[in-house]
């Protein structure tokens, strides 16, 4: 299973107005095949959908279009990339797709 979390900073988005533009970057990124959780603190879970058996894939090509768009990392402010262990079990790798190398997360 694969899950992203993602969180923008609205305030920076109505600030370069960006509105329209980032919500259809996501929806084209995920092309409608993931399962969208708004979240308490205003950031949105994608998960992987048992109707999409190639979720895998949608979350690579979500990952490529995202991380090349400047526009979009420039007001994402929290983004966390979960895949499942290999064993079934519930617990999940985690990874900070916004640290860079050698900052600690």
């Amino acid at each position: 299973m694969m899950k992203m979390l993602i969180k923008l900073n609205k305030e920076k988005i109505k600030e370069l107005n960006l509105g329209n533009y980032i919500e259809l970057t996501l929806k084209d990124a995920f092309e409608g095949r993931v399962i969208e959780e708004q979240q308490p603190d205003g950031s949105v879970l994608y998960s992987g959908s048992s109707e999409y058996p190639n979720y895998g894939g949608i979350f690579g090509e979500a990952y490529v279009t995202l991380v090349e768009d400047e526009d979009f990392m420039s007001v994402c402010e929290k983004w966390i990339w979960y895949t499942s262990y290999a064993d079934g079990s519930e617990k999940f790798y985690e990874e900070n797709v916004l640290k860079q190398e050698g900052e600690p997360l």
